[in-house]
């Protein structure tokens, strides 16, 4: 499911909107292309059941290695690396 699609579709599950009417408004923004109502009614389920497991909308925590990684030692050297040669950006 598209992160998009998520927004909406947690935006209309918290207005208490209907599977139909989820899958309705889902058809006027992305066209008929778009997925079927019993796919809809899935997403909207699942939304839903999320919903109780946090309060809060925030990202679930990922495993694997981390977007940036930063360390005094990382900046250090890689200023060392720069005034070495001004030629080179971060």
């Amino acid at each position: 499911m598209c992160g998009t699609n998520n927004i909406l579709i947690e935006f209309l599950v918290a207005k208490k909107e209907s599977i139909r009417n989820i899958h309705k408004c889902l058809c006027n923004v992305y066209g008929s292309a778009m997925v079927n109502r019993s796919t809809a009614g899935h997403w909207a389920r699942r939304m839903t059941a999320s919903k109780w497991e946090r309060q809060e909308h925030h990202d679930l925590p990922r495993s694997g290695c981390p977007v940036t990684a930063v360390s005094p030692e990382i900046k250090q050297c890689s200023d060392a690396i720069i005034h070495e040669d001004r030629c080179i950006t971060t």
